[in-house]
């Protein structure tokens, strides 16, 4: 299937390619900060994970998301802006995912995000590039009607204000863990446990140095507390392969996520 992974815009000017180009091996092992510190999620899978699964759009488009309520997941808004000018629809969201099968398959019935994150997205030749402008605002809610298989339990997910996830992250020593469908692993789940969040930007995104490829776009970002998995962000995007040692991986939190219609 097709694959998300946004660069950040706001960099590329500062790049030059006049060296030789890493092999595609070369260049992940840089993307994974030198090493692949990810493990291999199969099923059946343990709780924590049940909640995950794939995100795929009228155009065969595929993210990650994660269950939050039985009606409703949260995903990457970056998902739905890539086959075309138009906005791709969702079309189905299958939890647990592992190379075909899953424990339950969702129709997406809607999306919801931000109008801002549109209006910011930088549309070039080679692809379509999340601008600093625009990064706060890619995240979104997914509606999802379950059509298949037995529901998992859902994920809880941070609802605070700002001041409280920073305690949350304090008190975690901003160690988290991630989990997606990266784009080398060929519809099996991958996951980064105890990464490091290194910032909490004044626009609610978060620097962190998890493992992520293509596919791992909307996957969540969570901490571990005595409850379960809490679920503080979702992936965002990375730098290109060439700036890895200047910048992070952005994530971005859910105290922006969209304001959601009356139903």
């Amino acid at each position: 299937m097709k694959r998300f992974f946004f660069a950040l815009a706001f960099m590329l000017s500062c790049l030059q390619t006049a060296h030789a180009e890493p092999s595609e091996a070369a260049q992940r092992k840089i993307m994974f900060f030198g090493h692949d510190d990810r493990i291999i999620v199969r099923t059946p899978f343990a709780p924590t994970y049940a909640a995950i699964g794939v995100m795929r759009t009228q155009h065969q488009y595929d993210c990650t998301a994660t269950l939050i309520s039985p009606d409703t997941a949260v995903t990457a808004a970056h998902c739905f802006w890539m086959a075309s000018k138009n906005m791709d629809q969702g079309e189905w969201f299958m939890t647990a995912y592992d190379n075909g099968q899953y424990t339950a398959k969702y129709r997406v019935v809607s999306q919801i995000f931000n109008p801002q994150f549109k209006a910011g997205l930088d549309r070039r030749k080679d692809g379509v590039y999340i601008t600093k402008k625009a990064r706060q605002y890619d995240i979104a809610i997914i509606r999802v009607k379950l059509v298949e298989g037995e529901a998992p339990k859902p994920m809880r997910m941070f609802s605070g204000n700002r001041s409280r996830l920073q305690q949350v992250l304090a008190k975690a020593r901003n160690v988290v863990n991630q989990a997606g469908y990266p784009e080398d692993q060929d519809d099996i789940m991958a996951a980064h446990l105890r990464c490091k969040i290194t910032a909490l930007s004044p626009d609610n995104t978060v620097f962190h140095r998890c493992d992520t490829l293509e596919g791992d776009s909307g996957s969540p970002i969570w901490v571990d507390t005595p409850e379960g998995p809490l679920l503080v962000a979702v992936q965002s995007s990375a730098p290109p392969y060439e700036a890895r040692d200047d910048v992070d991986n952005i994530g971005v939190t859910t105290l922006q996520l969209p304001e959601l219609p009356a139903r």
